[in-house]
C-alpha cells in the first residue's frame, strides 16, 4: 500500500515550516525531513519515500506509537487560465497521473490511497481530473492494470463538484455519460449581455442546503470554472451541466421562486423539464406560462413580462461567449 498526496506545493517545505494545505501529511509525518531543504517537486513526477513515519494524530499531537507507510508527494499542475490553456493542463495532468501509477508500480505498490488537497483543486476543472484518473486507470496507455485498488480520499467540506466528478466517473451507470451529445454543450447567455447561467459549484459545503445549489449569472470564463457554465439540453428536456450531468436546472416551485441545481428526479420532474422557444425564451414545458427569468444576478421563474428583456436567452458555444467578452 502507498499513500499518494497531491497538493499545490512545487517546493517541498523546510523541516520547520508549517503548512495548512496538506497539513495532515506535512505536519503529521516526517516526509519533509527525508529530503534536502526546499526540495523541488518534479513537474511531471513526484517525490517518493519508501518509509515515511506518521508521528502525530489528527490534532497534531504526538502519537503514543508511531508507524511507517510508503508515501509519495506530487504537485498538481495549475489549472487552465484561458481557453487556449486547456490542452496544456490535460497533457500535464495525464502525465502526472501516469507517472504516479508507474512510480507506485515500480515499488510494488498495487493498492493506492490518493489524497488531494483542496488547494490542488483551486484552479482545476475537477470533472477533467476525475476523467483523466479513470482514463489512466482503465482505458489507455501503459498504466491500466498497474493498480489493483485505488481509494480516493475526498473532503466532505469542499466544493460539491469534487464529489460529483469522481462519483460520476467511478460509480454512475456508464450510459449517464456515454449517451450525451458532447458537441451540443452551450452557455446560456442573457440576450444582449455578457453574463451566462453559472452554477455556484465552487462554494464550500455549508452552502449545500435543502434548497439545492444556487444558480445565477456570471461572466463567461475560459478558466477551470467554465465547467460550471456549459449546459446540455437533453432530449428529455432537462438542462444539465455538461461536466456534471447527474444534476440539472430545477425550479423550486411551479408558480414562482428561484431556480437551483438539483439531482434528476422523477417525482416533480415537471420542475426540471424545459423548452426553448424560437424567440429565445425558456419555459417549463409542463407549465408553459412560467419562464426562466433573470432578476439582477439571480435566476427564477415568472410569467412573461411585457418587455421580456430579462427573459430572452441565447445558446452560445464557449468560444462565441468568450469572444463577446473581448
Amino acid at each position: 500500500m502507498c499513500l499518494v498526496v497531491l497538493g499545490s506545493e512545487f517546493l517541498l517545505p523546510k523541516p520547520l515550516d508549517t503548512r495548512r494545505q496538506c497539513q495532515n501529511f506535512f505536519e503529521r509525518t516526517n516526509f519533509k525531513e527525508l529530503f534536502e531543504s526546499v526540495e523541488p517537486v518534479p513537474k511531471l513526477g513526484a517525490l517518493y519515500a519508501p518509509s515515511t513515519m506518521v508521528i502525530k494524530n489528527a490534532s497534531l499531537q504526538p502519537l503514543n506509537t508511531s508507524f511507517e507507510i510508503p508515501a509519495l508527494y506530487a504537485a498538481a499542475p495549475w489549472g487552465p487560465n484561458s481557453a487556449e490553456d486547456w490542452q496544456r493542463f490535460r497533457s500535464e495532468m495525464r502525465a502526472k497521473i501516469q507517472n504516479i501509477l508507474r512510480i507506485c508500480s515500480k515499488h510494488l505498490h498495487d493498492v493506492i490511497i490518493v489524497s488531494m488537497a483542496a488547494s490542488s483543486f483551486a484552479s482545476q476543472p475537477v470533472a477533467q481530473v476525475a476523467s483523466l484518473w479513470r482514463e489512466c486507470l482503465h482505458l489507455s496507455g501503459d498504466t491500466p492494470g498497474l493498480a489493483k485498488r485505488v481509494v480516493f480520499c475526498l473532503s466532505s467540506h469542499g466544493p460539491l463538484k469534487v464529489q460529483l466528478a469522481f462519483k460520476q466517473e467511478f460509480e454512475q451507470p456508464p450510459d449517464l455519460l456515454n449517451d450525451l451529445p458532447r458537441n451540443a454543450r452551450k452557455m446560456i447567455v442573457l440576450a444582449n449581455s455578457r453574463k451566462c447561467v453559472d452554477a455556484r459549484l465552487n462554494d464550500e459545503g455549508e452552502r449545500r442546503q435543502t434548497n439545492g445549489i444556487a444558480v445565477g449569472l456570471w461572466q463567461a470564463l475560459g478558466t477551470a470554472s467554465q465547467e460550471n457554465q456549459l449546459w446540455l439540453h437533453l432530449p428529455c428536456g432537462r438542462l444539465v451541466l455538461a461536466a456534471f450531468p447527474s444534476v440539472c436546472l430545477s425550479a423550486q416551485f411551479r408558480d414562482t421562486g428561484q431556480v437551483h441545481l438539483w439531482e434528476r428526479v422523477e417525482k416533480n420532474k415537471e420542475l426540471q423539464i424545459w423548452s426553448v422557444a424560437d424567440d429565445g425564451t425558456i419555459f417549463l414545458t409542463g407549465h408553459p406560462h412560467m419562464f426562466l427569468t433573470a432578476n439582477s444576478d439571480e435566476l427564477g421563474i415568472a410569467s412573461l413580462s411585457q418587455e421580456k428583456s430579462n427573459q430572452v436567452w441565447e445558446m452560445l458555444s464557449a468560444d462565441q461567449c468568450l469572444q463577446r467578452q473581448q
